[in-house]
């Protein structure tokens, strides 16, 4: 990937900023403070990493950092399935990249093209294309978290340590899953009585859905059924029963009504007040019925009344046994008993089936775990000389890289390892693979050695003592994972953002530094934040960041260096030339830094 152009908005002190990055090494320098970590910083948030509101300009309302790229070729097909995977049409190579932050709802909004993504998208589909490497990640490279990952990318193992992760983890779910079943039967076995006592107690109970909404609705009313029966009679009396009864009134009303309605000219007057005693009457019927209907279901007889009393009664009990809110529930329990008693009484066969499937998981895990740790001790021998080889072009002419695979020690694995109750064997090609030591990663893990001189003994990467080697370390595996040299598909890693990685470094060791990354930049696009005057001198762009006052507010700005005079300056400036003199006398070298020297004579 190419990075053209890229704007930056409202970010801390950059108010507002577009540069045009070329091919090859693109250098960032100013004085310290001026904000190139920030320029660092805003990349980092246009791929997708989170930031926070602090970097939004004070008074902004928002700030917006955008790019303009070009997919390489050779990475279209990488990328190009994660922009079709996140909705995103590209008809050529070209891609707009946009994200901002709004003050007003404190959330961020990122856009490839012209389709909205998320920040994980977005930062899913930048690792295919941008790398970044800042001030003190050098021992988080070398370090035991990132070998693993490091061997597996760079040796195009990365979906094979995925397919054993997911092995494992159904293996591991198949072997807790048996674990519990023999927990559950340890716990329960001797309880066995007692929930056949309970499933028995339950079943008798007669807990139909009828019988209980006998309980809770009827009840009540054949208990007071005899003060209920004395006023439905005087009720029916009242609807339909007495000789004045309501029924009656109203139907001698709809009567005379009627004839009103039936004058001259009285329909207009009576027709709608007949009609609303007809309705009248009918409401009235439809209450003579249910109270018709009511007394007939107070007719239960005094056995039912007290049968159902004492099944309430014993409901109760049970109730406040099995600690239950109401009724219901005691179904519940009665199912939940129920299937312990099953899962009991089925234990022997249950057991029997999960051993076997928890063996075949555990069986093809060794075998996948067998494979890659293969290809993992082909893979180390073969990064070692490598890496040393890149270790020498950086000056380190003595230096041994090794890279070690080794069997995980039990009780190394973390959160993995062999579930307890798990069957566990050795068999096969891969006999010596024990599964008590896997984790979700493998059987194995790798080690990082380092030898700086001959004699000195090796110690692990992580622990180099000297800045400078551990940078040069970092940068050698960084070069071998984006240049080609790695087993994983062309086109990963195009932009390699490197922040003041010259720390350490003696200016001979920065020059040979320079030059690598001159190779590097052949095909990868760097940008390059530095203090050292000659690592910047081996820039093909140059631009140089610079804090002014701007009405009476402090604020950044980014020029490119289009001139040898201008770059001359700048290199004399970061070689703390302060003086006419100074300048007069460290010009020869600034002249040979930049390879001028060559230029004018040619």
């Amino acid at each position: 990937m190419l990075i053209e152009e890229i704007s930056i908005r409202n970010f801390a002190l950059i108010e507002e900023a577009v540069i045009e990055p070329g091919k090859g090494i693109n250098v960032l320098t100013g004085e310290t403070g001026a904000g190139k970590s920030m320029f660092m910083d805003a990349l980092r948030f246009l791929f997708g990493e989170t930031v926070t509101a602090e970097f939004l300009r004070p008074g902004a309302a928002q700030m917006e950092v955008c790019a303009r790229v070009t997919l390489a070729r050779e990475a279209r097909a990488e990328a190009g399935a994660i922009l079709e995977e996140l909705g995103v049409e590209t008809e050529d190579s070209s891609l707009i990249l946009r994200r901002l932050y709004d003050a007003k709802t404190g959330k961020t909004r990122a856009f490839l093209g012209s389709a909205p993504v998320t920040g994980a998208g977005l930062k899913r589909w930048a690792a295919c294309a941008v790398e970044f490497h800042g001030q003190g990640q050098s021992s988080e490279i070398l370090g035991d978290c990132y070998v693993q990952d490091y061997l597996d990318r760079w040796a195009g193992l990365a979906s094979d340590a995925e397919e054993f992760g997911r092995a494992y983890q159904l293996w591991q779910a198949a072997a807790l899953d048996l674990e519990e079943r023999r927990r559950f039967v340890q716990e329960k076995r001797d309880r066995l009585g007692l929930l056949q006592f309970q499933k028995q107690e339950l079943q008798e109970a007669a807990l139909e859905e009828e019988t209980l909404l006998q309980i809770e609705n009827d009840l009540p009313l054949w208990i007071n059924r005899e003060n209920l029966a004395g006023q439905l009679d005087e009720l029916e009396g009242l609807v339909s029963g007495s000789e004045a009864n309501a029924q009656a009134l109203v139907g001698q009303s709809l009567r005379i009504a009627s004839r009103l309605a039936s004058l001259p000219d009285g329909a207009k007057v009576f027709e709608p007040l007949a009609g609303a005693l007809e309705q009248c009457q009918g409401f009235l019927a439809e209450a003579a019925r249910q109270c018709a209907a009511l007394r007939e279901s107070l007719g239960a007889g005094r056995a039912r009344v007290e049968e159902l009393l004492g099944h309430k009664a014993r409901l109760e009990r049970l109730r406040i046994k099995h600690q239950c809110e109401n009724y219901r529930e005691l179904r519940d329990r009665l199912e939940n008993v129920t299937v312990d008693l099953e899962r009991l009484e089925n234990f022997g066969h249950d057991e029997l089936r999960l051993a076997r499937e928890a063996e075949q998981k555990r069986e093809h895990c060794e075998q996948l775990a067998g494979r890659l740790s293969r290809r993992r001790e082909a893979a180390a021998r073969e990064l070692g000389p490598r890496v040393t080889r890149e270790l020498r072009l950086l000056g380190l002419g003595k230096a041994v890289f090794e890279v070690e695979v080794v069997r995980r020690s039990r009780g190394a694995g973390g959160a993995g390892g062999s579930p307890a109750g798990s069957p566990l064997s050795a068999k096969g090609a891969d006999a010596a693979v024990q599964s008590e030591s896997w984790n979700n990663r493998g059987a194995d893990q790798a080690i990082f050695w380092f030898t700086p001189n001959p004699g000195e003994g090796r110690h692990q990467a992580h622990r180099i003592a000297s800045g400078g080697e551990a940078s040069r370390a970092a940068l050698a595996l960084k070069n071998l994972l984006l240049g080609g040299n790695s087993k994983e598909p062309a086109g990963l890693g195009q932009v390699l953002v490197l922040d003041e990685i010259e720390q350490g470094l003696s200016a001979r060791v920065a020059a040979l530094t320079g030059d690598y990354l001159k190779r590097l930049g052949r095909a990868h696009q760097i940008f390059l934040i530095t203090h050292s005057p000659v690592l910047a001198s081996s820039a093909d762009s140059h631009f140089v960041l610079q804090k002014n006052v701007r009405q009476g507010r402090t604020v950044t700005e980014i020029r490119g260096l289009r001139s040898n005079e201008e770059r001359r300056g700048e290199i004399l400036r970061l070689l703390g030339a302060a003086t006419i003199q100074e300048q007069r006398t460290l010009a020869p070298y600034v002249e040979k830094l930049l390879g001028l020297e060559q230029k004018e004579a040619a």
